[in-house]
């Protein structure tokens, strides 16, 4: 839809306040307006602390030591997020116009999906969405409720689907049929481990391939 871009604009929020909105559309947009907190700066100065609190039983030159370590990683996944900064929505059309092709890719979206979730739960958080992070060893997104609606939420899926730039926002069963379909289309692939190549999922494998990146899945609780 692509009113939705304009979801980040506090006019177009007043004038759909008294349109019905579906569940999904309704995510669409408070996604949106999340996103503007997508890759911020952020001020670390009581990250130490919090940091060391969890290492209540370590000596002091280990708690140090465990908050300076775990402060480097934060640096470094910000520095990736940075850079994804505006380059990110749920509409396809903005993202045409907008991305920087070699930013936005399945090879790019590969194995960020965890630093990608968690930096859009946090956002949502932000715009009053609480949202928990599902997934498992093989893929990591998003999962909130609107009404009775379950709505899965996930920034990396174009690592799965071929052309798929933007972010998906819908129920499991509608995703399960847009991996499907994209299964059909010879569209659907993973990026090996071994040699950063596609490796094509075959249609008939597509099921399969769905409950085992969204169907079996785990709660996670990052900070």
């Amino acid at each position: 839809m692509p009113e939705l871009l304009m979801a980040r604009n506090p006019e177009y929020i007043t004038e759909k306040k008294s349109e019905k909105l579906s569940p999904v559309d309704q995510m669409k947009g408070k996604v949106e307006m999340a996103l503007s907190f997508f890759g911020e700066k952020r001020n670390h100065t009581d990250l130490y602390s919090r940091l060391i609190k969890r290492r209540i039983n370590s000596t002091p030159s280990e708690k140090l030591n465990y908050a300076i370590s775990e402060a480097h990683k934060k640096s470094s996944f910000e520095k990736t997020l940075a850079g994804f900064n505006g380059q990110l929505s749920t509409d396809p059309e903005h993202v045409s116009l907008k991305i920087d092709k070699e930013k936005i890719s399945q090879r790019t979206l590969s194995r960020n999906c965890i630093i990608f979730s968690q930096e859009l739960k946090r956002g949502l958080r932000k715009v009053g969405v609480d949202s928990i992070m599902l997934g498992n060893a093989l893929h990591k997104y998003l999962q909130t409720v609107v009404g009775n609606e379950n709505i899965i939420i996930d920034p990396t899926i174009g690592q799965f689907l071929e052309g798929y730039n933007h972010i998906f926002v819908g129920t499991r069963e509608q995703l399960k049929q847009l991996v499907l379909e994209y299964a059909q289309k010879g569209k659907l692939s993973y990026i090996s481990a071994a040699n950063g190549e596609p490796i094509m999922v075959p249609s008939n494998k597509a099921e399969e391939f769905f409950i085992s990146r969204w169907q079996n899945s785990l709660s996670f609780l990052p900070e």
